[in-house]
């Protein structure tokens, strides 16, 4: 392979491409949520996991 080539190019912007593509489906929708109540959920789940973690 050529130092020139832009196969490596297009070989990490298919790579950075699937990752946003999963991301982007792995996402919860929001829309009709209240956000303060997701950040309360997001805060008690933070906590377990500082509980669980001192346990160990």
């Amino acid at each position: 392979m050529k130092p020139e080539s832009s196969f490596p190019v297009a070989v990490y912007l298919a790579v950075a491409a699937a990752v946003s593509l999963v991301a982007v489906v792995s996402m919860r929708e929001t829309k009709g949520s209240s956000l303060h109540e997701l950040d309360r959920i997001d805060d008690a789940r933070r906590a377990e996991a500082e509980r669980v973690a001192d346990r160990v």
